[in-house]
């Protein structure tokens, strides 16, 4: 009987070791996308800045907004560092399908589905806004505007709705979610999305990443088909980031067109008193109807999506199956085995540290 006892105990650490590696090895994958992304990018343009200011190289080829400063984000970040982040994953770990964990259908419409997910990232990027506003943020990295002309807003159509949700879908939902099932539906969709969320690199892309995440894990792991992610993430990107970039890029100082708009609420409250200010503003408002219309037309089409998000969230969050794996972690061994694993460990500094400096004056020593 006591044989029995340390027989199971042995197994159990066993058990505990090898989940521990994998866990590591998961985060060490994860750290390559942050060293090679990251890393890579500011190591390039820092470079390329010294050569420039020697007059070996132009100036101004990777400015803020660019083709060329997007290109080269695109090519570090999805197709070298998610790819080789994607293979270590594969060569070393195989995840095991656990009983009662196979596909199945989804009890919500792919429209459904889409304006749940889009709720979620919306509610992510109020709350990112909201803690950000308690940060005195400086000019330092931020995602890349639309580039000038009709092929830079091509680019970044490609880059942003297609090469975008294929990549990180692929990895963050795919490859590791296939990874962690055998613990569970619970940890292939959390983990997978609190490590995108660190990978983002800001606080406002972290709580989207993590929310929208949540969302996009449930659909996999509920399927086990990469192209419902892929779909959803493209809906996603296209209705929430391409469009709104576009219309930013086409209204141009969207600041000034925010104070007239506020100018115009307040001539309009005091019109009964007087006709003089919102007189005043007639000839500018007639010149910015057009942006005026567009800019609330698509705020309201934002908006509208995201209540219907919630609404269906809300119906449908009892709705929520979930399967338990054959290799559950429970209590002190999560803490031990996931976050304590070396490689997690590292991702989690790199990560952070990427995050403070988005928010330091350093940072914009490193990018033109």
């Amino acid at each position: 009987m006591n044989n029995g006892i340390f027989e199971n105990g042995k197994e159990k650490k066993s058990g505990n070791q090898n989940a521990k590696r994998e866990f590591s090895i998961i985060g060490f994958a994860c750290a390559i996308l942050l060293i090679i992304n990251y890393g890579g990018t500011a190591g390039i343009l820092f470079l390329y800045r010294r050569l420039a200011e020697s007059g070996a190289l132009p100036s101004g080829l990777f400015a803020p907004g660019s083709a060329s400063l997007l290109i080269l984000e695109a090519v570090l970040g999805y197709l070298i560092a998610l790819p080789a982040a994607s293979l270590l994953v594969r060569k070393t770990i195989s995840g095991t399908v656990p009983a009662g964990n196979a596909a199945g259908p989804l009890t919500a419409s792919g429209f459904e589905l889409f304006c749940i997910a889009f709720f979620l990232a919306f509610a992510g990027s109020a709350f990112g806004d909201l803690i950000e506003g308690w940060f005195a943020k400086t000019e330092g990295i931020s995602p890349s505007p639309v580039p000038d002309g009709a092929a830079g807003a091509v680019l970044y159509f490609v880059i942003l709705c297609i090469l975008i949700p294929v990549s990180e879908e692929l990895f963050f939902r795919s490859v590791l979610g296939e990874a962690l099932i055998a613990y569970g539906d619970v940890p292939a969709i959390l983990i997978p999305a609190l490590l995108s969320a660190f990978y983002h690199g800001n606080l406002t892309s972290f709580f989207v990443a993590f929310l929208e995440g949540m969302a996009l894990g449930y659909v996999y792991v509920r399927t086990r088909r990469l192209i419902y992610p892929v779909l959803l993430r493209f809906a996603l990107n296209l209705i929430a980031g391409f469009i709104p970039a576009v219309v930013v890029r086409w209204i141009g100082d969207i600041d000034a067109l925010n104070e007239l708009m506020g100018k115009f609420a307040e001539a309009f409250q005091s019109l009964s008193a007087s006709t003089e200010p919102f007189n005043a503003l007639l000839p500018e408002l007639e010149s910015s109807l057009s942006r005026i219309i567009v800019t609330e037309l698509l705020n309201g089409l934002l908006a509208g999506i995201a209540f219907a998000g919630f609404i269906l969230f809300m119906s449908y969050f009892g709705k929520l199956r979930l399967s338990r794996g054959t290799r559950r972690l429970e209590g002190k061994e999560i803490g031990d085995t996931v976050f304590l694993a070396p490689g997690i460990m590292l991702f989690l500094v790199l990560s952070i540290t990427v995050i403070a400096l988005s928010y330091s004056s350093f940072s914009a020593d490193w990018f033109i």
